[in-house]
């Protein structure tokens, strides 16, 4: 008899009844079944396993048999889906190696900047597809890419005014390549800089840009090369100037990412190229935490 069950044998019987015994260790025995063989016949038979025995726990005392002590946290095996395919690995996703997803595990970033006061970020992918017919068909014979573009929206809780703003700067400070000499020799003017460059953009009359210019004006003196004067003016003619503090008048690109972490497992959604469009801001008298709400353009979802 083979590993999975099965016997065969080479000798001819002719059709008609036959009484069978089996006898397999480990398991009851079959005695004297009747059968009928044909040409066709396939045999199967259902033998039981027999359960061992010890001089402490004779067969005629049931309980006396210890059932196995289940574990805490554990499913039993008739619970978990099964199979048939190897190469397949399903998780049981309610069991201690795979849960479901939830929104109070995600993480989102803008770049590398975790941004601890989002409460709810959507996005969709609309990826046109243009039907081609052919000349006389009824029916679309190909399926043509049209334009890809991703929407979405994201609400922070307003903890304080320009919150967004002051990230997608620090962004653009992150990813912006400044002159290899600046960084090299004067890295605690450059940070001036650009404190007193968040200023200017954020001051509303001459009356309070006078003051942050000359401020500029003499760092700029400080170096004879004109590094940093030029530092200064393209830092000033990139960035909107009079802005106050709303992050829709930035035209800075940036990249969401967002994790999703369960069963030690991490997910990432990747948005490129990210631009923001609308900004909504509401407040009612309902005791509700009032959300600071932008809507977004993306070119790409990873």
């Amino acid at each position: 008899m083979g590993l999975d069950g099965t016997a065969t044998t080479s000798l001819d019987y002719p059709d008609g009844t036959y009484l069978v015994s089996i006898t397999l260790d480990g398991y009851s025995s079959i005695v004297n079944k009747p059968v009928i063989v044909n040409e066709t016949s396939d045999l199967i038979f259902t033998m039981n396993k027999t359960v061992a025995t010890s001089a402490a726990t004779p067969l005629s005392n049931p309980a006396a048999v210890a059932a196995p002590t289940p574990v805490a946290g554990t499913i039993p095996p008739s619970a978990v889906p099964q199979n048939s395919d190897d190469q397949y690995e399903y998780i049981y996703p309610n069991s201690a190696d795979g849960t479901y997803f939830q929104a109070a595990q995600a993480r989102m970033y803008i770049g590398n900047l975790f941004i601890d006061e989002v409460v709810t970020c959507q996005f969709q992918l609309m990826q046109n597809r243009i039907p081609i017919y052919g000349y006389r068909s009824n029916k679309f014979d190909a399926v043509g890419t049209g334009h890809s573009l991703v929407q979405g929206q994201l609400a922070i809780n307003f903890v304080t005014e320009g919150y967004l703003y002051v990230v997608l700067k620090e962004h653009e400070r992150l990813m912006a390549s400044a002159a290899p000499a600046l960084s090299a020799m004067l890295p605690n003017i450059k940070t001036r800089i650009n404190g007193l460059i968040q200023q200017y953009q954020q001051a509303y009359t001459p009356a309070t840009q006078g003051p942050i210019i000359n401020a500029l004006m003499d760092l700029a003196a400080q170096d004879s090369t004109g590094t940093v004067s030029n530092y200064i003016s393209d830092a000033l003619n990139t960035t909107p100037t009079n802005s106050g503090v709303n992050a829709c008048d930035l035209e800075i690109p940036f990249d969401i990412k967002v994790q999703l972490e369960a069963g030690g497992r991490t997910v990432t959604r990747t948005i490129r190229n990210c631009v923001l469009g609308a900004n909504d801001f509401a407040y009612s008298h309902d005791g509700k935490t009032i959300l600071d709400t932008y809507s977004f353009i993306g070119r790409e979802l990873v």
